[in-house]
Order: structure tokens, then sequence, then C-alpha cells
């Protein structure tokens, strides 16, 4: 079973220098530095992102990317919310963490003295203000010194639409998706309480559902992508497996169309199965994780391993011969020579891969060359000695042939009537 990263994606080779002096930055100092750690931000005032569907398309997924909708309600002016906005920074810097993903202070989500309250900044230089005349005197606050403090409050149009609190997680920003999953539940472990009990005001509420966002992205051109790039990393994964889940259904009905054997068909999906966990075993055997490199990687060769064994097939079937023993002889003759020579070229350009310097390549390269090799044994060693024993025999006609000589009947008959 192939197991998500236990550690970061290593995009260069262990002994690359690369990897030679983040190694050094994190383990050969007594305190690392605080740039190797995701910033965070927990917003107050969004509501949700629309994306309207009729616009948006996932080819295109730069352009259209939706509208973020303000809460509303949102109002931090009056005491009350001013009191639970407070309550939720100090709930903040005292939250707990049970996820080995916190490291730079184990058992905190936060780095407790880097936790921003707009509220306690605010007040140490103007005061405890309420009512209307907050949001002036917070938009002036703010303008005196827009690069620190306009990532604690966010105006629009001049309209206060949202506030955050603002700190360092104790997460690197480098951290492996299961690990950077687990952070993130705790964060919502955190709010889900803040929320049931905050004022209408505060609670950033969708219907029925009521949320904050957690963020490691506080809006600067060099805001973190933890949790972004945590859900893209889980769909690669998924992608990986769906493909696997897509190829060999689609695989069967192409065999089955084409040669209109159900036995040629199953005993080609019986051995393209063989070539895929034959290689995933590999690829745990080697002590390769299921990370970003291997998901692109394994998507793009799903489909070396169904080539070989489908031409295979589709030669035996069309074969001239009626018997068992002459069609596999024609299908190992006749396109047994090809198989191989499509083996060599492909295998001839992962192997200029091996040479690169970047991971990715060097994995891909591997997985091509591990496809091929097993394409090759088991089409030719396996699935075609099994065609030999089991084949079908006589002439053989592919499902459309059968379905057009079926409408040649029904016609006829229906004229003879």
């Amino acid at each position: 079973e192939l197991s998500p990263p236990s550690k970061a994606e290593e995009w260069f080779p262990a002994n690359h220098m690369a990897n030679g002096f983040v190694e050094a930055a994190q383990n050969d100092y007594l305190a690392e530095d605080d740039d190797a750690f995701a910033d965070g931000y927990v917003f107050i005032g969004l509501k949700k992102l629309y994306v309207d569907r009729g616009v948006y398309t996932k080819w295109i997924p730069q352009d259209n990317r939706g509208t973020l909708v303000y809460d509303d309600a949102f109002d931090l002016s009056d005491a009350a919310a001013q009191e639970a906005y407070l309550r939720l920074c100090d709930e903040v810097r005292a939250a707990p963490c049970d996820s080995e993903g916190c490291r730079k202070v184990p058992g905190r989500l936060v780095d407790p003295p880097t936790v921003r309250c707009l509220l306690v900044e605010f007040a140490a230089e103007r005061g405890n203000v309420t009512g209307a005349a907050f949001e002036p005197e917070l938009a002036a606050w703010v303008a005196e010194d827009p690069f620190e403090r306009e990532e604690l409050a966010g105006f629009v149009d001049g309209e206060l639409k949202y506030v955050t609190v603002a700190f360092k997680t104790t997460m690197r920003d480098e951290e492996t998706s299961e690990l950077v999953q687990e952070v993130y539940d705790e964060w919502q472990d955190l709010l889900r309480p803040f929320v049931a009990t905050a004022p209408a005001s505060l609670a950033s509420c969708e219907g029925e559902r009521c949320t904050l966002f957690v963020s490691t992205c506080g809006g600067r051109d060099d805001c973190g992508l933890a949790f972004a790039w945590m859900v893209t990393q889980r769909e690669l994964v998924r992608g990986l497996f769906n493909g696997l889940a897509i190829c060999a259904p689609v695989a069967f009905a192409v065999l089955l169309l084409v040669t209109g054997s159900l036995t040629v068909a199953l005993l080609a999906i019986l051995s393209i199965g063989l070539v895929v966990t034959s290689l995933l075993g590999t690829i745990k055997t080697i002590g390769w994780e299921l990370g970003v490199g291997e998901a692109i990687a394994g998507t793009i060769v799903i489909g070396l391993a169904v080539d070989y064994t489908v031409h295979l097939g589709h030669t035996y079937t069309a074969a001239a011969a009626e018997t068992r023993e002459g069609k596999t002889a024609a299908a190992a003759t006749v396109m047994g020579p090809t198989v191989v020579a499509g083996a060599f070229t492909t295998f001839g350009v992962a192997f200029f891969m091996f040479f690169c310097q970047l991971t990715f390549f060097t994995k891909m390269a591997t997985l091509i060359g591990g496809t091929v090799g097993y394409s090759l044994l088991y089409s030719l060693f396996f699935y075609v000695p099994l065609l030999a024993l089991v084949g079908p025999s006589g002439k053989l006609r592919s499902t459309a042939e059968r379905l057009r000589a079926m409408y040649r009947t029904c016609r006829g008959g229906g004229g003879g009537g």
C-alpha cells in the first residue's frame, strides 16, 4: 500500500547542494528562521467565494475564479463584538495542537509572541472606541502605516469589510500534505466553538452554516499556500487512482468492441492489471511514497500499461488463421517485433531523463522504464501464452461486424414478412 509522503517533497537528489542548504538551515542551528514557518490569518467578515459556473471553466483556471462575498452582517463597532474578537485573540494565542506538524512550539498551533490582534494594537494608540466613531478612527489608524496594518483590517471602497487575527504558525511552509491536513483540522476544531457562541456580527453565516476562514495567505505577494497546496496534493493523488479506475473499464470496453471476444478482453485486462500492480509494488519496494511527482508521472504512464496488450489482442482476433495456434503465431510474429521495437524506442526516450537533476524527471524515467518492462514481460510471456491455451478459435468477428450482421438479418426478416 502506497502512503502519502512522510516528509516534504525533495525535488533534487539527496547529495545536491540545494538539499544540503535546506537541511543545514533546519537542523544545524539552535533556532530555525521564522521564514521557514507559515504565516497564518483568521479572517472575520468573509462569507464565501461565489463562482459563476456559467463563465468559469476548469481548463482555464486562472480566469473567472470567482467573487469574494463579504458578510453584510459583519460589524466590529459594538462592545459585544469587540469583546468576542479579543476572546478569539486569546484563544488563538493559547491554541493547543496535537499534530506532529506543529514543530516550532510543540503542542501549540501558533508562536504566542507573534499573534497580532487588531483591537489590542488599535487601543494602545487610540483607546477603546465603539459605535459610529469606530470605523473612521480605525481607517485613519490603518492609513498611518498601511503596510503593517492592512493585513489586520480590510477596507474595500472605504468600508470595513473584514478583520483578521495574524500570527506565525508552528507549521513549516514546506510540510507534507498529511500533516498540513492535521493542522488544518486542528484549526477547525478551535474555530468551531467560537463561531457557535460569537455574536451574529462576527459569525459569518451562510444560511445555517457559520464559519471563519483560516489561511496561510494574507493577500501579500509573498503569502504562503500551505492549505491550498494541501488540496492540490490530495487531488493529484486522487487523480492517479481515478485514472487507474477509468483505464481498465475503458480498455475492456474498447477491446470487447474491436475484438468481439469476451475471453480476449478479460485476459487483456488481467495482463494490464498485473502490469499496474507490479509497477506499484516496485515503487513501494524501492521506498517511494505517493507524493506529487509520483502522482503526476504515474498518471502519465497509465496509458503505456495498456498499449502492447491491446495491440497483441487485436492482432490475435484479426488473424486469418482459425486455429488457436495459428492466431497465436500471427500475434507473436506480426505484432511481436513491433511491440519490442516500440518498447525500445519508448525506453530510449526515458533513458535520457535518468541524467536530469530534478527528481521529478528521474522518477518519471523510472516509471516509464518500469511500465515498458512489465508491459513487455506480461504481454509477450503471459498474455500471448494464455491466448495460446484458452483463447478463442475460428473466425472471429468484431462487435461492430456482429451488429451489422444482426441489422442485415433483421432487415431481411422484415422484408420477407
